[in-house]
């Protein structure tokens, strides 16, 4: 009897065990099937990563020596040089390495590093205040960026959709160079207005509603149905044709996304670009759809989005000029005070910013959704950390029911092989018997 009981129970947990598994795939399956409901992955990125790439000349961090020292870690590591270091109290001396090392004072003091042995870097200067019987080091001011944070290239955001064909890129750069006339004299700033302007001059009495397809289209076709008023394009389609423009003009660019909504109702939703001005190593904020070409600060360096959307939660306009296309189709310059409307329409508390995915459109397979399903890449694309509130807990829910349920399936495939196994066997002995 107790043999008999026994058997009835594993039998009953394997059934068990089979309508767990069971149920499992209908949860993995739910998920799947519902991942835009926040089972995918959101990254998110701050300011540093948003706006510096790894090329960022930059301190990295510290490293503290023997006999007071301080070791300055600078990225891109610096070729191998004679470093030249004084301090405020006079002091003067070298150190042969790759990077230098400053003989701290105690107290509050200045420091300037040049490197003799290479001359991309600029004079380094920086105020520490030292106390080393507390050991206590406060670095005050450096006149390079610091920054500890992964810094990706510029590339991972510019890269064209791999959809474009050499043929359409041949063509882009040929109207860049016989049409818009772009040279390699030209600054990229001077590039972005002859661009701006082209494209501007040509699509402005095309803006509309496009159609469903229209987006599905690569830019130039978008481009070139604009032109000859076959379809209507708006924001996202002038921000993919600039796209396409300034990359084969050799500016890096890139699309942003601001979007937002309460209750589900929005409340905001825009496309533009930014543009990589090389000569600044800054990001410019590019709007062809506003007619906007650039914003520059009283010190004519160009800002970038978050910065127009701090000077607008801040209304702080004054200095600020915007560079457009007027309605004769010229260049000209404004207050920015008197061109934001765009922004102060967009750009809301409520809003969250992304850099666009260039292969977003892009038709995926089973084999790509279900990659990205459990990866840590955005759908859509990285969020800006300061306007986004994220919360990934559905991610990783997701990943560990999807991880619990193999390995269920694993063993239960197992137990199912055994007693194949064994049932196979005990048949095999029926006969012999």
């Amino acid at each position: 009897m107790k043999k008999i009981y026994t058997v009835v129970l594993k039998e009953w947990f394997f059934i068990f065990f089979t309508l767990l598994i069971v149920l499992l795939f209908f949860i993995n399956r739910y998920m799947y099937i519902n991942r835009f409901l926040g089972y995918l992955y959101t990254e998110r990125l701050n300011y540093n990563e948003f706006y510096y790439s790894e090329k960022t000349l930059r301190v990295q961090g510290f490293q503290a020596e023997q006999n007071d020292s301080l070791k300055i870690k600078i990225l891109p590591l610096p070729k191998k040089s004679i470093w030249i270091i004084k301090d405020s109290k006079g002091n003067s001396y070298t150190v042969i390495n790759e990077l230098p090392t400053i003989k701290l004072l105690k107290g509050k003091a200045n420091y300037t590093l040049t490197a003799s042995g290479d001359n991309n870097l600029p004079v380094i200067t920086l105020e520490i205040e030292s106390l080393p019987e507390q050991e206590y080091t406060d670095v005050l001011f450096c006149s390079l960026p610091l920054l500890e944070y992964q810094l990706f290239p510029i590339e991972r955001w510019t890269k064209l959709n791999k959809t474009i064909s050499e043929n359409e890129i041949n063509e882009v750069k040929k109207i860049i160079k016989e049409e818009i006339l772009i040279t390699d004299s030209n600054t990229t700033l001077e590039k972005i207005e002859k661009i701006g302007l082209y494209l501007v001059t040509k699509l402005r009495s095309s803006e509309g509603a496009p159609s469903e397809k229209m987006r599905q289209l690569s830019p130039l076709n978008q481009y070139n149905l604009a032109c000859s008023k076959k379809n209507e394009i708006d924001c996202g389609n002038y921000a993919d044709i600039f796209h396409l423009f300034a990359n084969c003009a050799g500016i890096p660019t890139r699309k942003i996304g601001v979007a937002g909504s309460i209750d589900y109702i929005t409340t905001s939703g825009h496309v533009f670009n930014e543009s990589y001005i090389s000569e600044q190593e800054k990001w410019a904020f590019v709007d062809l759809t506003s007619k906007k070409l650039m914003v520059l600060n009283s010190t004519n360096e160009v800002l970038n989005t978050i910065d127009l959307l701090n000077a607008r939660i801040s209304k702080t306009f004054e200095g600020k000029t915007a560079i457009v296309v007027n309605s004769k189709n010229e260049i000209d310059s404004v207050p920015y005070a008197q061109i934001n409307q765009a922004e102060d329409e967009h750009f809301k508390r409520t809003a969250s910013f992304y850099i666009i995915k260039e292969d977003i459109n892009n038709e995926m397979n089973f084999k790509e959704t279900f990659k990205e399903y459990l990866s840590t890449t955005s759908h859509y694309g990285p969020y800006y950390n300061g306007t986004i509130k994220v919360d990934n807990s559905k991610h990783y829910l997701k990943l560990y029911t999807f991880q619990i349920s193999v390995f269920l399936f694993f063993i239960w495939c197992f137990v199912l092989a055994v007693k194949l196994i064994l049932g196979l066997l005990k048949s095999v002995k029926r006969k012999i018997i």
